[in-house]
């Protein structure tokens, strides 16, 4: 676990702060913010030159610096004045945490250059982009870990939501990287009491019986949140191939739809953002999962009565460019916004070396790029989709079953499933005498696999 914790606040001004490292924003019409109009004055408009020189177009992330009275003044850009939103604040406090890190700075100030509305996203990106999983490097002294950042201009009170949400993303994501044999389950469970125990929660932890005959009531406190229960349609052929008194051959295959239209975060109305309003299609910062259509663009699933028809086609033919993101991440809300760089010439996308750069322009713009942070083409996304995606989520069994007489059969089969990469060999044996029987299938594959080895047994009486 190697992040930052919590932040610091002031309201002190910037000279009287400990840090050596401050950083303040100037947008790209070259308009400062409050510290950085004060600092540009103080040093005899440094800042003013620095930017001149540099040729700083002040694009999001885009991040310069100077020195004056023994401070290293870091200079962010802040993008367009009258587009500044919270996913963008978000990307600026990851990018100075991020560059801190490449600095070996383990200490800076900032400036709370934006409005109350967005001081949390400024707060959570700082933390989020201060994250690294260093738990099995074998020199961690290499790695700059940030100790202390203050934000200046603003209370703890502002922040303390953003910093809790922030602190939990970057524990999830040490989950989520830790190998299986660590992250086992009594290690999830003494993690859960370690955090109870600190905020005062009370926890029970259930053991492998009491969670076995959990029973089987199941209720929603929110309806919204239920996950649908799975329709599936199955269609199939049966062939005799032998069909004599005392032997028969058949050979047996079906395929199997599930009937569910599951959707991701996609951009159905090709604005380039997720939602960004209410069901209503008023512009919105709360309950924002829709478009100004009225139409969810964010996570969802379609109601069983429409999903019998749209489950042919969610996979390719509905929706629209989708917001992606890698593992113990979330998707920023936009559909693309940065464009590649190939700094180290491999021809290769390497985010975490700094090569996906965000671009200073809007959605639909010839400038805008195509990627997201993390290196995946997300502009395009939705018209890359096709056909083949639907019928790769078909499931197949195919298989051959021989009676001898009406007492004893002999089966055999496969099963193919390629989204749930199961492709696994299916042996079986059946009894029959005097209106009982017996009937044992087995379900081979790869070792690790979560069906392989897998025994299933049945018993049946004729009345």
């Amino acid at each position: 676990m190697a992040y930052l914790k919590s932040i610091n606040t002031t309201k002190k001004n910037w000279e009287l702060v400990n840090e050596k490292v401050i950083a303040v924003g100037v947008y790209n019409d070259m308009s400062m913010s409050l510290l950085a109009k004060k600092i540009d004055e103080e040093s005899g408009g440094s800042l003013k030159n620095i930017l001149n020189i540099s040729k700083m177009e002040n694009k999001i992330g885009e991040i310069n610096y100077f020195y004056f009275n023994d401070r290293q003044i870091l200079i962010l850009g802040l993008g367009k004045k009258d587009r500044i939103k919270a996913e963008n604040m978000r990307q600026i406090g990851a990018a100075v945490s991020r560059f801190a890190c490449s600095k070996k700075i383990v200490s800076f100030a900032i400036e709370c250059f934006c409005s109350k509305d967005n001081l949390n996203a400024l707060a959570e990106g700082i933390i989020l982009g201060s994250y690294q999983f260093l738990d099995y490097k074998t020199n961690k002294e290499k790695y700059t870990l940030i100790k202390s950042v203050t934000m200046i201009g603003c209370t703890k009170d502002q922040i303390q939501n953003s910093v809790s949400i922030a602190n939990a993303i970057c524990f999830s994501r040490d989950i989520a990287n830790s190998p299986g044999n660590v992250a086992t389950p009594s290690y999830l469970a003494q993690s859960a009491v370690d955090i109870s125990k600190r905020k005062n929660i009370k926890t029970t932890i259930l053991d492998r019986k009491e969670f076995t005959n959990i029973g089987p009531k199941v209720s929603f406190i929110d309806p919204a949140q239920a996950d649908p229960q799975p329709t599936n349609l199955t269609l199939g052929f049966n062939y005799a191939i032998v069909n004599s008194e005392y032997n028969k051959l058949n050979i047996v295959y079906d395929v199997d739809k599930l009937l569910v239209s599951s959707y991701p975060a996609m951009d159905w109305d090709e604005d380039g953002y997720i939602g960004g309003f209410d069901e209503e299609g008023h512009q919105s910062d709360k309950n924002a999962d829709f478009n100004k259509d009225g139409q969810q663009e964010t996570e969802h699933t379609d109601p069983i009565y429409l999903a019998i028809f749209t489950s042919w086609v969610d996979d390719w033919l509905l929706g629209g460019d989708i917001d992606l993101a890698t593992p113990g991440n979330d998707p920023d809300r936009q559909i693309g916004g940065f464009r590649w760089n190939d700094i180290n010439g491999n021809g290769e996308i390497d985010p975490d070396e700094g090569e996906m750069e965000p671009t200073d322009a809007v959605p639909g713009d010839a400038a805008w790029g195509k990627y997201n942070e993390f290196g995946q083409k997300e502009v395009g996304s939705g018209s890359d989709r096709t056909i083949q995606n639907e019928l790769d989520k078909l499931v197949h069994n195919i298989g051959m079953e021989y009676w001898y007489s009406s007492y004893f059969a002999l089966r055999m089969g496969y099963l193919y499933d390629k989204t749930g990469k199961i492709s696994n060999p299916t042996f079986g044996v059946g009894l029959r005498f005097a209106g009982y029987g017996f009937d044992f299938g087995y379900t081979s594959g790869e070792p690790g696999h979560p069906l392989a080895n897998t025994m299933r047994f049945s018993l049946n009486i004729e009345f």
